[in-house]
Order: C-alpha cells, then structure tokens, then sequence
C-alpha cells in the first residue's frame, strides 16, 4: 500500500477466518436441526429401518464438511470405511422410478448403476446378474439372481421405489436463512483500520 502505509494483510485474514467460523458455528446448529427435523419425518422402506443410526450419524459429518467448504470458498460425500449413508441419497433424490436427480447427473457416468438395468432415469429396479457388486458405500455384496435380470415389481421390498424428498436441501435452505446476517456481522466485527498503520509524520519530516 506505499511506503507510509502498511496493511497487515494475514492477521486481517486469520481474524476474519476466527469470525467467519465463529459466525459458522451458528449456521451449521440451525442447519444440522433443521435437516434432523426432516430426516426424522422420512417413511422408511422395511429394508432401510436397519440403518438409520447409521444415516444419522452420516448426516452431522455432511453437514460439517459442507459448512467448512463455504468458509473456504468465502476465504478463497468421502468416508474412510465402508457405511451406508448413500442411502440418505436414496431419501433425497429418490429411486427407481421415483429417481429424480440434479440436472446434472446422468446414468451413463454412474459407476455404480446396475449393468443390465436399462441406463435411463425412472427405470424400475431390476435384479442383478449373478455375481459380486460394491455399492455406492463400498459395501460388497453378492447377487445369487436365479435366471435372467428383470425389472422387479414395485410391491415387492426390493423393488418399491423411494420417494425423492429433497430433505437434506430443504434441511440447509430452512437452515441458512440467517447465514448472509450472521457473515456480515461476522465481517464487520473485525475492522480493517485496526490492521492498517501509518508511518509516523515527524520521522518522514
């Protein structure tokens, strides 16, 4: 900024960063309650019941995850064993022919869609061949399908649809409602003069 004005560009940064959290730690309890108060208001098919605990444990660590990426993004789905929080994806953009994904997700690049399902969205479930298969949380499985893979009928456990619910976007939309106030206040609580210095005038004399 010259000669005569200086500007502590980290120490503004690391106290805005200490604020933003701050400001963040706020957002993310609204928001961890509002997607919970969603989750627990979810139908669940008969196969699915058996790992809730699991979903819900899954839910606070794609909230944090998801709270420290928009500090950083300000400032600028992994797990380490195999779980089954993919199936909060199944409660959220729904399956079979109930599937309805973002506008950017397509069949074709799906590694995990079942092969001798037709690669189209609103599919029905079908069985798989006989073989071994990793789902989507890196859960093997083993296909014991006698005959040829057919479309399973929506009366059947394995073959009923999930309804798309959208409950964790409506989670974070209910629970950021406060989030542009709380950043802005987070902003001006760290004034930028106090990380600004002017050489003394005697001395430039």
């Amino acid at each position: 900024m010259g000669r005569h004005v200086k500007f502590n560009q980290e120490g503004y940064i690391r106290a805005l960063q200490r604020a933003l959290y701050s400001a963040m730690e706020k957002v993310e309890k609204e928001v961890f309650s509002a997607i919970v108060r969603n989750f627990g208001a979810l139908q669940f098919r008969e196969l699915d019941v058996k790992y809730v605990a699991d979903m819900r444990r899954a839910i606070r660590y794609a909230t944090t995850r998801t709270i420290e990426y928009i500090v950083s993004r300000f400032l600028a789905g992994y797990e380490p064993i195999p779980n089954q929080s993919f199936r909060l994806v199944y409660y959220e953009y729904g399956t079979g022919t109930k599937m309805r994904p973002p506008d950017n997700y397509s069949p074709s690049d799906d590694p995990y869609w079942n092969d001798a399902r037709p690669r189209k969205i609103g599919e029905p479930i079908w069985t798989r061949p006989t073989s071994s298969w990793k789902d989507a949380g890196g859960n093997w499985h083993t296909s014991r399908n006698r005959g040829k893979p057919r479309p399973l009928p929506e009366t059947s456990k394995y073959g009923r649809p999930i309804e798309a619910n959208y409950w964790f976007r409506e989670g974070f939309r209910e629970g950021t409602v406060n989030l542009d106030k709380y950043v802005l206040d987070a902003v001006k609580s760290v004034p930028i003069t106090s990380y600004i210095s002017i050489a003394n005038i005697y001395k430039r004399m």
